[in-house]
């Protein structure tokens, strides 16, 4: 990954800065074998929303888009520099501490090359870090708007 590059990804995750956390979705995969029944993390989705300027009787808010990260390349929440949960740490414990992103708002995203190391930085100094492995095929997160970019 070039410094273009990441600057181009980190353009793209701009839509979603200033949103709150409205819900946090997990993915857990259950595996069933005989004598060994695994659970693992496999994503992450973060839905964002945003106060509406005069809210309506009963919409409050609207949605902006939302952040899907697969575990398979590696995700850290942290606040304060101290490690929350990772995505191999039991299942939990990714129960325990991924709902308190709710209502978290997005400051800034930094990515970093050559190997696209992304940090979602929140308020209340709470970050989320994605380590995307360089031979991993396919995207270690992606933004979507409700207009489809």
């Amino acid at each position: 990954m070039t410094q273009r590059d990441a600057e181009k990804q980190q353009e793209l995750s701009k839509v979603l800065w200033g949103a709150y956390i409205w819900r946090v979705r997990l993915t857990i995969q259950h595996g069933f074998e005989e004598g060994y029944s695994p659970e693992d993390f496999d994503e992450l989705w973060l839905d964002f929303h945003e106060p509406l300027a005069i809210p309506e009787k009963i919409t409050k808010h609207r949605r902006v888009g939302y952040l899907w990260m697969t575990a398979n390349v590696g995700a850290r929440l942290e606040q304060g520099g101290r490690i929350l949960v990772g995505s191999t740490d039991s299942v939990a414990k990714i129960l325990e501490q991924f709902p308190k992103m709710v209502g978290s708002r997005l400051l800034t995203t930094e990515v970093r090359p050559p190997g696209g190391d992304t940090a979602f930085i929140f308020e209340n100094d709470l970050v989320l870090n994605c380590f995307p492995a360089q031979s991993h095929e396919g995207a270690a997160w992606v933004v979507r708007t409700d207009d489809g970019n």
